[in-house]
């Protein structure tokens, strides 16, 4: 069974780095998100290894792993949220 297609925004240098700023990617969890933009955009797998933030619906995750997402949902990939 293929999970359904979202839409995966990519933010800052991430978006520049990949050359775009929109996926359409097949996932259930930002896992597979992460998993799929990786093969869409190997240019920015480091980066998405090395940890970045994740935005579900307005809502910013450092730990997201495991979260479910839907097409419904407004998923947002950005560089690493620093706190100081």
């Amino acid at each position: 069974m293929t999970a359904p297609t979202v839409t995966v925004e990519l933010y800052g240098s991430l978006a520049q780095l990949a050359g775009e700023a929109s996926f359409q990617i097949e996932a259930r969890t930002i896992r597979d998100v992460l998993k799929g933009l990786a093969t869409a955009a190997p240019v920015i797998a480091d980066r998405l290894d090395g940890g970045v933030s994740v935005s579900i619906d307005g809502r910013i995750y450092t730990e997201a792993l495991f979260e479910h997402v839907s097409p419904e949902n407004e998923i947002i990939i950005l560089p690493r949220i620093a706190g100081g």
